[in-house]
């Protein structure tokens, strides 16, 4: 039996605890008789009972049995002896719950006795019980009490009791909970049925959203405290319902930010060009004339008499140039006057004072007179100019060439200089051709050393004509010279050949071959050619001639050799 009641008391409190809350059944002692100090078990107490009581809160049982104390027990402090009253100034006994109030509860009041030498009270001894009460009762939640009295045969029991929620817990089970708060998760009072109260400025469940100023754009606005109005990032205004233009933007306006629309007369991406800067600023002095010309720019038409950009400066008298010939213009009262230079007069310096007998023309020029005006003319050579052919005319002033850009320039002296190596390497291969097909020295007749023509100064490459000889004529030219002449139908041409040239007056005799300038002389030669140490080398002198030598005498062919012929070697 004892069993099932422990179950049924499980279950009901597993099931009591899943609807959370909290508050305190109070229970209040007023008055206890016991006029006889007795026992529950027919003892009696010597010489008075020495009271005190065990609570035991249950959930509501129609026959009220012993068991757990399902809502929770306690023990309350000695209160009195035999009969007594308990002041109004003691607390009352609390049993606290964290579940809903259910409304309904079985309350078991048991009175012992606490002997003398029981130090500290306890209910473990049964002989030490005064008396039972056993009760069960409707009772809402507040904060009247409920009394009631309980008799048995020899003992009454005065008291009274009520249940009460928690601090912050409200409702009739005290399951609702509100706790006021002011910090970053709400800021609200509890009214008296423990709904949340926000406080002034704060809005939501949780009172934690501030009410911004009024008017503030709930779109592009927002607040941290209430009565703010703050502008997301693009927005400005005091109820943040104007959007920011473009950085820059002048004279332009913007439906969302950052645009920069232009207003009428206004272009340019930051709409600071004044496509209509006429009559926006009147620039124009003097009653010029204004013309827009588009991106903030303009122009002024001046009248007579004016000038500069806005025709704000009076014209100059002098702005005209009029004094020629080198004449400085100076304004006066009348208007301006003309200093000449030494050579020139009148109003404009127009006239020449110099005369072509004093040479007024330069740089070859040629001076003609004149009559009237100016006294005479310069007509300039080519490459000069002026009025006396001072200056120097720079031809490509004028930029006479067409079409021609530094390339062409280039290109055209590179073909120059193409065309000069050509003529060069032509030049060269025709000397080349013409050495290269010089008749060969013949071999000489062998001729004593002092045939060499010593008497003057050494000069290289020439042989004296007394040294020639006119081969196969015996003209007598010369020893060492020989002139070799063909048939007239074979040989049109005669040449002279000279195999001793340049040898010293010591040379000896050599038996190497031996080279002249334009081949190899004969084995037979005898003496070398050149100095010792020297290369072996020889030169001669190739005069072609007519053959019609043959048919002169032999003193005017000496003659005529002697006369004309050096041989360069």
């Amino acid at each position: 039996m004892a069993a099932s009641h422990s179950v049924r008391a499980a279950l009901f409190m597993l099931l009591l605890h899943q609807a959370s809350g909290s508050g305190t059944f109070e229970l209040r002692i007023h008055q206890f008789v016991n006029g006889e100090s007795s026992l529950a078990s027919g003892g009696r107490c010597v010489p008075d009972c020495r009271t005190f009581f065990r609570v035991c809160l249950k959930h509501f049982q129609v026959l009220v049995s012993p068991g757990p104390c399902t809502y929770g027990s306690l023990l309350s402090p000695l209160l009195g002896s035999g009969s007594f009253r308990v002041a109004t100034s003691q607390s009352p006994l609390r049993l606290n719950f964290t579940f809903k109030w259910p409304g309904t509860f079985s309350l078991i009041i048991e009175a012992w006795n606490s002997p003398p030498s029981q130090l500290i009270p306890n209910v473990t001894s049964r002989e030490m019980l005064i008396s039972r009460f056993a009760i069960q009762r409707r009772q809402s939640v507040g904060s009247a009490w409920s009394r009631d009295v309980q008799r048995r045969r020899l003992t009454q029991l005065h008291y009274s009791y009520r249940v009460v929620c928690s601090h912050h817990y409200y409702g009739q089970g005290c399951s609702r909970y509100c706790r006021p708060r002011n910090d970053t998760f709400g800021h609200s009072t509890c009214g008296p049925l423990g709904q949340r109260i926000c406080m002034a400025g704060w809005a939501n469940e949780y009172c934690s959203r501030p009410i911004c100023r009024s008017g503030c754009s709930a779109q592009h606005g927002h607040c941290h405290r209430p009565g703010e109005c703050k502008c997301h990032f693009g927005w400005q205004g005091e109820s943040c319902t104007d959007c920011m233009r473009h950085p820059g933007c002048l004279h332009g306006t913007c439906e969302q930010p950052f645009q920069c629309t232009c207003r009428e007369g206004w272009g340019g991406l930051f709409c600071n060009q004044d496509l209509n800067y006429c009559t926006h600023n009147r620039p124009c002095l003097n009653s010029a004339t204004c013309t827009n010309t588009g991106q903030g720019s303009y122009t002024c038409t001046c009248p007579p008499g004016y000038t500069g950009v806005n025709c704000q400066l009076p014209v100059s008298k002098c702005h005209s140039s009029p004094c020629s010939n080198g004449g400085t213009c100076t304004e006066s009262e009348e208007g301006y006057r003309c200093s000449c230079g030494p050579a020139f007069n009148g109003k404009h310096c127009e006239n020449s004072v110099l005369i072509c007998a004093d040479l007024p023309c330069f740089n070859g020029g040629t001076c003609y007179q004149r009559s009237r005006g100016v006294a005479y003319i310069c007509h300039c050579a080519p490459g000069f100019a002026g009025t006396n052919c001072e200056q120097k005319v720079d031809d490509c002033s004028r930029s006479p060439c067409a079409n021609a850009g530094p390339a062409a320039w280039q290109l055209v002296s590179l073909g120059c200089g193409l065309a000069a190596l050509a003529l060069l390497i032509l030049g060269l291969a025709l000397a080349l051709r013409r050495l290269w097909t010089r008749p060969r020295c013949r071999q000489p007749r062998p001729r004593p050393p002092g045939a060499m023509n010593n008497r003057a100064p050494p000069r290289d490459n020439l042989v004296a004509a007394s040294q020639l000889k006119l081969a196969s004529l015996g003209l007598g030219l010369g020893p060492g010279l020989d002139v070799e002449c063909g048939p007239a139908d074979r040989r049109p041409l005669c040449k002279l050949t000279n195999c001793a040239a340049d040898r010293g007056p010591n040379s000896l005799p050599s038996p190497g071959r031996k080279w002249h300038k334009n081949g190899p002389c004969r084995v037979d030669e005898s003496w070398p050619l050149t100095q010792p140490g020297e290369k072996l080398e020889c030169t001669i002198s190739t005069i072609a001639c007519s053959c019609e030598l043959k048919n002169q005498t032999a003193s005017q062919v000496r003659e005529s050799w002697q006369n004309n012929v050096t041989t360069q070697v």
